[in-house]
């Protein structure tokens, strides 16, 4: 073997050089030798692998760099797509051009999923289209997107406090309080903006406690009447119904309570009486997400039985006044402390006639100052008239209106179209109809002969309008009985015509009184008249249907829908 030290050749088995004495190792390295010096030398041979790694890596880089090109490039191209459809669907939204719009809008969202714009755009479309279920499930979508993007990032994307508001708007405008509320307690919540949280603070309160307080008041005048004026007598005056309604920040703290005074419908005669009902005065507050009644009380009293509410007010807030005053006076002032209604000042006078005594909180003071602590709590008081007073009357109703139109504005609800639905379908409580119906029923009772205590009325929606109809028998036997019938229209009776009350019956049409008339049923010694009653024009019409013998052993008509009816005695029918 050779040295690789010097090139010289020793024995295969050598351990050791000896020319150099370097220690020789085995190799078939190949050697050379210099011509001129004779010393030979391995071939060294060259690094191929080294060379094909590098080229490998520069093939690599130069992929990547190209993939990222490509990447940019496919990048600039889908921004510039998304930005064509949205300047696009844009562009046809304010020509209301909505299906193009909403074309374009959801392009956009399938391009970029994660901007909130191109939702809140097809929303618009899609409303303006009348697709609101397909605006719905846009909202829905974005309303996920963002509330998950907050989860995980703890910020809100670009544009979600403006998509918020308009789906709280759309869902308040489409009746869907509740939706909107929770949206608005939502994006509340999420935003750190404090000029966007107080306007979602004020669409709070408009679909939160604002809605509930007009829905209340919707369901009061359903459930005790509207307001109205009535007489007790000649010179006796009362409100009935809900009378009256105010928004009031009892304590100052920013949220309003709501007002609210009824006459108790149980204490509301059917006639004119000397009877004065008693009233109803209540207090509402927004508590969380719903409201809740925080006081109830009857008024201030006077002599004869008459109500009014007195309502005060100081630098601290605003009071309601309970109590009464004749030879004597007795003043509870109830006010808004913390979460609850409560005394915040009795001044009380046992007797005038007697010099008192008089006593503030229960502490005997003199008159002097019982006269001028009352003097204080009366020096802005406002006094809403229940009965008697007529000036102070009209303040309540005028207070009732004024609210009603400070609900209504707030809340969107166009007036007008709500006079229209009221008149398509008339708001008649059962109240009404004791207070209309009944004096006409008692009148004739009380005007009718020995036979007067088998005479019978019904009351029934005849032509399905939503008014029922008053059919009340007169007469004084078979042959001369008639039935007068009357409507309400304008809170007022109407005479509409009469008809025979021979031997009647009456029964609702066969499909249960699904169709816009009534059947009168006449029998007597085996013959058999049928009628269909109705209303044209506002006047009662009957058509014979029928006329027969029976057979001897066939029976007069009837169906399943008897109209109920009671004795001239009995009103319970009108309750």
């Amino acid at each position: 073997m050779y040295c690789t030290e010097c090139g010289t050749e020793n024995a295969d088995d050598a351990k050791f050089c000896k020319n150099c004495g370097q220690t020789l190792q085995r190799t078939s390295m190949p050697v050379w030798t210099d011509a001129e010096s004779g010393v030979r030398e391995p071939v060294k041979r060259k690094n191929n692998g080294a060379r094909i790694l590098l080229i490998v890596g520069l093939v690599i880089v130069a992929i990547g760099i190209g993939v990222m090109l490509l990447l940019a490039l496919w990048n600039v191209r889908k921004e510039k797509r998304f930005e064509e459809n949205l300047e696009s669907g844009q562009k046809y939204l304010e020509e209301e051009e909505y299906e193009k719009a909403a074309a374009c809008f959801d392009e956009a969202i399938s391009i970029d999923p994660k901007q909130v714009d191109p939702y809140r755009y097809a929303a618009q479309a899609y409303i303006g289209m009348e697709d609101y279920s397909h605006a719905e499930d846009i909202y829905e979508n974005v309303v996920d997107y963002i509330t998950a993007e907050y989860d995980e990032e703890r910020k809100l994307p670009a544009g979600s406090e403006a998509v918020y508001k308009e789906a709280i708007l759309y869902y308040g405008g489409q009746g869907n309080s509740e939706k909107a509320e929770i949206l608005s307690r939502e994006i509340y919540d999420m935003t750190e903006d404090e000029d966007e949280k107080a306007e979602v603070k004020g669409l709070m309160l408009q679909f939160g406690m604002y809605r509930k307080y007009y829905d209340l008041i919707e369901r009061y005048q359903e459930e005790f009447g509207e307001a109205a004026k009535a007489s007790a007598g000649e010179y006796m005056k009362y409100l009935k119904g809900l009378c009256m309604a105010k928004l009031v920040d009892f304590d100052l703290d920013g949220s309003e309570e709501l007002l609210l005074v009824y006459a108790d419908p149980e204490t509301v005669g059917p006639s004119g009486s000397y009877m004065l009902p008693r009233y109803i005065i209540e207090v509402w507050r927004y508590a969380g997400t719903d409201i809740e009644k925080v006081f109830e009380g009857s008024g201030f009293g006077g002599d004869g039985g008459t109500s009014d509410l007195y309502f005060t007010q100081d630098e601290n807030g605003s009071y309601i006044i309970e109590g009464g005053q004749d030879d004597f006076q007795y003043n509870e002032i109830w006010g808004l402390v913390g979460d609850e209604f409560s005394v915040v000042k009795e001044v009380n006078a046992e007797s005038y006639s007697d010099d008192g005594p008089y006593t503030i909180d229960g502490n005997l003071v003199s008159y002097e100052e019982f006269d001028a602590e009352i003097s204080k709590w009366m020096a802005n008081c406002t006094v809403y008239g229940l009965s008697r007073i007529e000036e102070s009357q009209d303040r309540s109703l005028a207070e009732l209106e004024e609210t009603l139109k400070l609900l209504r504005e707030k809340l969107g609800i166009d007036e007008e179209q709500g006079e229209e639905l009221e008149q398509e379908t008339p708001a008649v409580t059962s109240q009404m109809y004791l207070d209309i119906y009944g004096p006409i029923v008692q009148e004739v009772y009380a005007g009718g002969g020995q036979l007067i205590d088998y005479n019978l009325y019904y009351v029934y929606d005849i032509d399905k309008d939503g008014v029922k109809e008053l059919l009340v028998q007169k007469g004084n036997g078979e042959f001369d009985y008639m039935y007068q019938i009357y409507t309400i229209q304008e809170q007022a009776a109407v005479y509409l015509g009469e008809i025979s009350g021979f031997y009647t019956v009456f029964y609702a049409d066969e499909s249960g009184g699904k169709e816009p008339y009534i059947i009168r049923l006449s029998g007597h010694m085996g013959y058999e008249e049928i009628y269909h009653v109705s209303i044209t024009e506002g006047k009662v019409e009957e058509q014979e249907v029928s006329y027969r013998e029976l057979g001897a052993d066939e029976e007069y008509y009837s169906n399943p829908y008897p109209i109920d009816c009671r004795y001239l005695s009995d009103l319970s029918l009108l309750q």
